[in-house]
């Protein structure tokens, strides 16, 4: 009898949150099967049933749990759009802030500044076209932005400049 895709889904998103963790704290390249194996109530047969090897989990934890939370989604522009330049200064989150704030909120890791420097470093290694996909997202980014911040062109602040500060900020926070 086929597991119902509700139950299949669920299965791939445990595996690969749970090698996510592993990969965002150590090296992948350092990391075994067997590794990613101990804790988790899957088996071998499971990880490599979503996925082919070692190298294609990786791109998968990066595809459905890195990028769409350092990727702004339609939703959330949305909801910056009806914001007052106050509120969305007290809201927004650059793409390397949300993607600390979920490693310390979902995976309990204390210092998420250094670990998306590890995650990036590592996807630059082994993902193609990663430095591609991140430089396209931070632009797409940083013309929302322009949009909301300076509506009329007018260039009152520099938006690229919050991100400089921000991974300034990360990057000491990380030593």
């Amino acid at each position: 009898m086929r597991k119902p895709r509700v139950q299949t889904e669920l299965n791939k998103l445990e595996i690969l949150r749970h090698c996510y963790r592993l990969m965002a704290t150590g090296t992948w390249d350092a990391i075994s099967v067997a590794d990613l194996e101990a804790g988790m109530s899957k088996t071998r047969g499971a990880i490599f049933y979503f996925n082919k090897n070692k190298t294609e989990l990786f791109i998968n934890m990066i595809d459905e749990l890195f990028l769409p939370l350092f990727r702004l989604d339609e939703k959330d522009k949305e909801r910056f759009r009806n914001f007052n330049i106050e509120l969305f200064f007290l809201t927004y989150k650059t793409p390397f802030e949300r993607v600390a704030d979920d490693l310390r909120i979902n995976y309990k890791i204390e210092k998420p500044s250094r670990t998306v420097f590890n995650i990036i470093s590592q996807a630059l290694k082994i993902y193609p076209d990663f430095s591609e996909t991140i430089k396209t997202e931070l632009k797409a980014e940083l013309l929302f932005l322009n949009q909301i911040i300076n509506p009329n062109g007018n260039r009152i602040v520099d938006v690229s400049q919050l991100f400089n500060k921000t991974i300034g900020y990360m990057y000491m926070e990380s030593l």
